[in-house]
């Protein structure tokens, strides 16, 4: 991040294709599998991206004949980028609300999706408040270091990855006072 005029950070520009060959050059897995395979795609574009949704925002989650689960819906978590589970439980919640509504009634359907969708939303904005540190890698760096050095706070960060254990006790003072001095 770089600061502007104003103060306020806003994304460095990164060529992702130098990043990726940096990383292969430092992680030995991912330059022996880039050594001995080919990329496959159009010569110059084998490697592409795209933005993630995220925490349930961006999208409308419906409208008459169409339930948005998944990528589309921004069922990605912030914090870890975790995504398939999330779209199936998206899934699993449309494929619910439909099943339920037997009488064809459209309507309620969707209405039942939405709400199904809102009822798991505050769990989507604790990992989106998680993330933020990841934008602070001093941090996260600090947070790696603790868990490596304290078997009980490997399993509580382990914990939060495995969705065991909520982030929003982490990010807590106590949270943050018990990973810092115990």
């Amino acid at each position: 991040r770089v600061r502007t005029a104003r103060g306020k950070g806003r994304m460095q520009d990164v060529n992702l294709r130098r990043f990726f060959e940096t990383f292969c050059e430092v992680y030995a897995p991912a330059r022996e599998l880039m050594a001995g395979g080919t990329p496959q795609g159009e010569p110059g574009h084998e490697f592409k991206g795209a933005p993630l949704r995220c925490s349930l925002i961006g999208a409308k989650w419906s409208r008459p004949g169409l339930l948005v689960t998944g990528e589309a819906a921004g069922s990605t978590y912030a914090f870890s980028g975790e995504g398939i589970g999330k779209a199936m439980e998206t899934g699993l919640l449309a494929a619910d609300a439909l099943a339920a509504e037997r009488s064809g009634d459209e309507a309620a359907a969707r209405a039942r999706y939405e709400a199904s969708l809102r009822a798991i939303k505050p769990k989507f904005d604790l990992y989106e408040t998680a993330s933020h540190v990841n934008h602070r890698p001093w941090l996260t760096d600090l947070v790696v270091w603790r868990a490596n050095a304290s078997p009980r706070i490997l399993r509580r960060m382990s914990g939060v990855l495995e969705e065991t254990q909520s982030p929003g006790r982490l990010l807590s003072w106590k949270g943050i006072f018990k990973l810092m001095f115990e």
